[in-house]
Formats: structure tokens, sequence, C-alpha cells
């Protein structure tokens, strides 16, 4: 989880510009880690908190959100390859599978930030 909070830092904070070198392969480097990176981590730690007894009320929308962030990969990836641009392509396609992908992450972050703060109450 640290690291994909560091990746996720690096690739918000960093601009893909291509007038700074440093800056845009941070961004690069940081977005990898967060597009690979997230599902899994998503999905152990959706398993570790079903598995809890006291996340009974929650097993569903962990899982949903979780499987959701694997889709929204496959969409994104399988729009790279159907339209064979990378994420800063032209193609209008895969910057909305883009922000989809992204969407989806915040989404099971908020699912799960919920269920912690419903379960510390």
């Amino acid at each position: 989880m640290l690291i994909i909070g560091v990746a996720y830092f690096c690739a918000g904070i960093f601009p893909p510009d291509p007038k700074w070198f440093a800056g845009s392969l941070l961004h690069g480097i940081g977005g990898l880690i967060v597009i690979f990176g997230s599902p899994m981590v998503f999905t152990l730690v959706t398993k570790a908190l079903v598995r809890n007894e006291a996340s009974a009320t929650a097993a569903r929308p962990l899982i949903w959100t979780a499987t959701l962030t694997w889709l929204s990969l496959s969409l994104f990836y399988g729009s790279i390859i159907a339209f064979r641009g990378a994420p800063c392509s032209d193609s209008i396609v895969v910057g909305w599978t883009n922000r989809f992908l992204i969407t989806t992450f915040v989404l099971w972050l908020l699912v799960a930030a919920f269920h912690v703060l419903s379960r510390s109450r």
C-alpha cells in the first residue's frame, strides 16, 4: 500500500511535460505502478477485509469494486491494442478508458475508506 500511495503521489504531482524529462519520467513510472499495481493491491486488501467477521456487511461492495478495477484495466489495455495508441496518443477512446480506469480506482478507495470509517465507529 505504501508503494501504491507513493506512486499515486508521483503520478499525480508530476505532469507529463515533454520539456521536463525528470517530471515526465516520475509521472510515467508512478503511472505504471498505479495502473498495474492497484488492482492487485485492491484485490489482496479486499480479501483481507472480507475474511474479517466484522466486514461481512461490506463484502459485496468491496468485491464488486475490486472486480470493476480489473475490468477497467482490461478495457484500458484493450483500447490501447484496438486503437494502436498509447495513453498519450490522439485517440479519444484511449483517453476516456484511462479516465474510467482511474475513476474505478478512486471508487474502490472510497468504498474501502467508508468501510473502515464505519467499522471504527
